[in-house]
């Protein structure tokens, strides 16, 4: 299962999952990453539209720890706590980076 925000959605996937893996790089790597995010074409017109929407992005990412709704540490962490099944939460973009590397490839 994969999925980056909503964790109402991915409490639903998990109930058939045996495996959960938690991708909590921390809001540093985050913010970064939307500072180099590629041109979604499928959401804004131009990258410039997109881009007017940065600051707005980045103080959203810098609330993570402290909302209290679905797309919140809070949430995460709750859900990540309560699974039963084998679970991983890797905290850095190198243990992210290690781990994608160490898996098989799908034949």
């Amino acid at each position: 299962m994969i999925e980056g925000c909503y964790a109402d959605l991915a409490e639903v996937a998990a109930l058939r999952c045996t495996a959960l893996l938690f991708l909590n790089p921390g809001a540093d790597a985050c913010v970064a990453n939307a500072r180099t995010r590629p041109w979604e074409p499928h959401k804004y017109a131009s990258k410039e539209e997109q881009d007017a929407g940065l600051e707005f992005l980045i103080g959203w990412i810098g609330e993570y720890a402290t909302r209290r709704d679905v797309f919140s540490l809070t949430a995460h962490r709750a859900l990540f706590e309560g699974f039963a099944g084998e679970k991983v939460e890797l905290v850095t973009r190198e243990a992210i980076a290690s781990f994608v590397r160490s898996e098989p490839t799908p034949q």
